[in-house]
């Protein structure tokens, strides 16, 4: 193979750190030098020097196996680099550990929904070019060789040490101003460092697979080391509400904000509007991601870890309700495998049995197709006592995939991933999915008539929706508060409220929806038990977070807590 040019590794490096650091970030930098102010030049002037004494750390660091291992590892680099730069500019999309877990989820179909024509045209012309210069280069002598030979060993030492202090000691020092800063101004001021990472090109994304490769070894290592509620409290049942079917409705990337039940200008929710005993919240997710938010949402407060990877505790309260005696099954539009084995579920069925199902052939493959496998589950548990947990693809990019053509309501809608598609285009498609739901919901309450029964819905996180800067999976520290904006929407049937029980959890719901208190996805676990008539008189379920007890005062620190 002819190589095109004769540089040492050393000048490689640099060349290649120039191109990730500077030309692949430019979109960053751009957005942070156009409302900079003068004193704040200096700082990005910090952060440019340390993203590019990074990237080339990252280079020297693989030189030392050798020519073939600093190109494998240098190809990589370059790769990655350039995926995450199509979404950081196109959409602005904050790579972290949301977004690296979304990745690697076994979720396929959804990853291929973000992929178009667009990002194939992008990684030849940004990736091919440096891996060009890196395979047909040659190496004049690399950074092993020079360490090994007396005479070389000064450059490539003294520049691997300057990379990783330049890297890494400026950005403490700009930390420790801005916090004297912000602490004479009695303001918060957020890590420089941190959002460094998460800002640029390549810590961005080396740090959100790094966090989830320390998740993944926690999660192996604390197996069968979660606290189980279930056993460390005590549990009494209500009397009348034994035998209750509970239908908990997972929804995905739903905005509270986007459906009509909560005030929304567009009727989004025309059939739940016209059910009776159906009470909507505005709620907060406790995170921005599907995988993050399942950790949080369904355990007790404090069950899970106040990290970025939110390391579980506890067990959830499905598992809870399983080992309390309740049969469980669960169906599924997506294929969070570590979620539902979580669950103790009895059987669960995941999207590609779902669609295979003979019963969804020839339909749309929405969350209608959940409906079939529900009408079966009930029909095997007609006695009650019987937990299902549909989750639902619901609002989840590409919006106008996720609903039949029949509800598009609102036009024009953004239907290509490929498009620049305008803020009104992609909140008609966003509305018609809130629609489609709707339709789904009230489906659902459909098949729960003539049973004592309760309906929960609840979605995982909401949706930044804006021209070419949409999605979600921002790290929760620095995420805009639509992220966090779901609905809560709750169901009881007639025979539900015929139990004294029962009509006393629903007229505390109603209370509580006439308070206007903002409900958490920290206290799912205490309501969805108080609600079924339980009580734990060891401290099981805590008093201000069960939403069928009578409503309390939340002061903002225990929201905040």
């Amino acid at each position: 193979m002819r190589k095109l040019l004769t540089l040492s590794q050393f000048q490689l490096s640099l060349l290649l750190s120039l191109y990730i650091g500077v030309l692949l970030n430019a979109n960053v930098f751009l957005r942070h030098i156009v409302p900079a102010s003068a004193g704040e030049f200096v700082s990005i002037g910090v952060e440019v020097v340390a993203v590019l004494a990074f990237s080339y750390l990252l280079f020297a660091l693989a030189g030392l196996g050798g020519r073939l291992v600093y190109r494998v590892l240098g190809s990589l680099l370059l790769l990655f680099s350039a995926a995450a730069s199509y979404y950081m500019t196109l959409f602005n999309v904050v790579v972290g550990y949301g977004v690296m877990v979304s990745v690697l989820t076994t979720d396929t179909d959804l990853a291929r929904e973000s992929i178009g024509w667009d990002f194939v045209l992008w990684l030849v012309v940004t990736a091919l070019p440096p891996l060009a210069l890196l395979w047909k280069t040659k190496l004049e002598r690399n950074m092993w060789q020079a360490l090994k030979t007396p005479g070389q060993r000064a450059l490539p030492l003294w520049t691997t040490v300057l990379a990783f202090v330049l890297a890494v000691f400026p950005l403490r020092q700009l930390d420790r101003y801005e916090e004297a800063k912000a602490q004479a101004n009695n303001t918060y001021s957020p890590s420089r460092a941190g959002a460094v990472a998460h800002s640029y090109l390549p810590s961005n994304w080396i740090a959100g697979l790094g966090m989830v490769a320390y998740n993944r070894a926690a999660e192996a290592q604390s197996n069968g080391k979660l606290l189980d509620p279930a056993t460390a409290f005590s549990w009494k049942s209500s009397p009348g509400l034994e035998d209750t079917t509970i239908v908990f409705v997972i929804g995905e990337t739903t905005r509270g904000r986007n459906t009509g039940l909560l005030g929304y200008g567009r009727d989004t929710t025309p059939r739940l509007g016209g059910e009776k005993n159906v009470l909507a919240f505005q709620g907060r997710s406790c995170d921005t991601a599907t995988k993050l938010s399942l950790r949080c949402m369904f355990v007790r407060e404090g069950g899970v870890s106040d990290n970025a990877q939110r390391t579980l505790k506890e067990r959830n309260v499905f598992a809870v309700l399983k080992s309390l005696g309740y049969s469980s099954e669960l169906y599924s539009m997506q294929s969070e495998l570590w979620f539902y084995n979580s669950m103790k579920a009895d059987q669960y069925a995941l999207r590609e049995m779902v669609v295979s199902d003979k019963l969804s052939s020839g339909k749309h493959t929405g969350d209608m197709l959940l409906l079939p496998q529900l009408e079966r589950s009930l029909a095997t548990h007609p006695k009650g006592k019987h937990l299902v947990v549909l989750h639902t693809k619901g609002s989840h990019y590409q919006y106008s995939q996720r609903y039949p053509r029949e509800f598009a309501r609102y036009t024009p809608e953004c239907t290509s991933i490929d498009d620049a598609c305008s803020k009104a285009s992609l909140i008609n498609a966003f509305d018609n999915s809130v629609l489609y739901t709707d339709h789904v919901l009230a489906e659902v309450i459909a098949r729960l008539k003539g049973r004592k029964a309760l309906m929960v819905y609840v979605p995982d996180h909401g949706e930044s929706i804006e021209e070419n800067s949409h999605f979600h999976a921002t790290p929760r520290d620095i995420a805009p508060p639509e992220q966090f904006d779901v609905p809560v929407v709750m169901w009881a049937s007639d025979a539900y409220l015929a139990q004294p029980e029962g009509a006393r959890a629903f007229a505390a719901l109603r209370k509580l929806q006439a308070s206007g208190r903002v409900l958490r996805h920290e206290e799912i676990f205490d309501s969805v038990l108080g609600c079924l008539g339980y009580s734990s008189p060891d401290g099981g379920i805590r008093a201000r977070n069960n939403w069928c007890a009578q409503p309390q005062p939340v002061s903002v620190m225990q929201l905040k807590s």
